[in-house]
C-alpha cells in the first residue's frame, strides 16, 4: 500500500502531465497569439494560475468564515 509521499508525488505527477497537456491544447489549437513567444505564453499562463489560486484562497477562507459565521 503506497503511503501518503507516495501518494502525493503520484498526484503531482498527474498534474504536470494534465497542465502539459493543457499546454500544448491552447497551443496547437491557435489560443496563444502567433506574436508571443512560447516563454511569454506560459508566463501568462503562470500568472493566470496564480490569479485562480489566489481567488480558490479568498472563496475558501469566506466559506470558512460563512460557516463559522453561521454556527455562532
Amino acid at each position: 500500500m503506497p503511503n501518503e509521499i507516495e501518494l502525493q508525488m503520484k498526484f503531482n505527477e498527474q498534474q504536470i502531465v494534465l497542465e502539459l497537456e493543457s499546454i500544448q491544447r491552447i497551443i496547437t489549437k491557435n489560443f496563444v497569439c502567433k506574436e508571443i513567444s512560447l516563454r511569454e505564453a506560459l508566463d501568462n499562463l503562470r500568472i493566470t494560475a496564480a490569479y485562480i489560486k489566489f481567488d480558490n484562497e479568498c472563496l475558501r477562507r469566506e466559506l470558512e468564515y460563512a460557516k463559522k459565521k453561521k454556527s455562532e
